[in-house]
Order: structure tokens, then C-alpha cells, then sequence
């Protein structure tokens, strides 16, 4: 997406977490803040912070679509699942659904951060735009 598009839907976001970790998740399905391992850590992912128009980007993480003309986002209902789907102007889409599980395991909590990407049609080309900040 442009700088413009980005600028314009960069306060448009859903929030994914499980009490130990959260990821602020924007229009286009690009995580744009995320603390691990702990809410209170520095930020893996920072985009928010920057803004739009910096000329690097500190920090995110997504998958974009390559002319894509439209995009959705909604919560499952119920729960803290998000699913953001893309569509570009070919008509071929894709699914990205996040969320933040929580288990306990040899006396530890371990949290989790999922993006599952799945293809709902196909001949589409997408890129990966993630840049770490860490």
C-alpha cells in the first residue's frame, strides 16, 4: 500500500493479546505494534511510533497484496480472534487470521503470536514488506 493509504488506515486497528503479550494488527493485516516477550518489553514491531512517513520503517510485520483493491476486518465472534481478508483486482483473495494463545507448560507460560495465511483464490502475487526491529 502506499504512503498515502498507509497514513490514512494507521489508527484503524484491531488488538490481539493474551495477558502476556499483544499485537496492535492494522487494516491491512500488518502488525504495526507488538511487545514481546512481555506487554511491558520493548516493542518487536514499532511502525506505530514512526508513522507513515518515515523514511525507514522501525519495524513490522505482514504479508501485502499485490493490487489490492479491498480489505475487511472482523473478530470471530466471541473471541479474540482477528481475520483480515484482502482482495485484489483480479479477484483473488487471501485470509490472514491472528491470534495470541496462551499454555503452561514445565512451569512457564509460553505465549504465542499466529498469522495464518490462507488462500480463498488463487493467482495472486503477494510480498512480505517485515522489517525486525529487534
Amino acid at each position: 500500500m502506499d504512503t498515502a493509504g498507509r497514513a490514512a488506515a494507521c489508527l484503524n486497528l484491531g488488538l490481539i493479546g493474551n495477558c502476556q503479550v499483544a499485537s496492535l494488527i492494522d487494516a491491512d493485516g500488518t502488525h504495526v505494534w507488538t511487545c514481546l516477550p512481555r506487554l511491558d518489553g520493548d516493542p518487536a514491531f514499532c511502525e506505530l511510533l514512526a508513522g507513515s512517513n518515515a523514511a525507514v520503517q522501525p519495524g513490522r510485520w505482514g504479508i501485502e497484496l499485490i493490487d489490492r483493491v479491498s480489505g475487511s476486518q472482523a473478530y470471530e465472534r466471541n473471541t479474540a480472534i482477528l481475520e483480515t481478508t484482502l482482495t485484489d483486482m483480479h479477484g483473488a483473495a487471501i485470509s490472514i487470521t491472528d491470534f495470541c494463545p496462551r499454555f503452561r507448560q514445565f512451569g512457564r507460560n509460553f505465549p504465542q503470536t499466529y498469522s495464518m495465511v490462507c488462500i480463498v483464490n488463487c493467482a495472486m502475487r503477494l510480498s512480505r514488506p517485515w522489517e525486525d526491529a529487534l
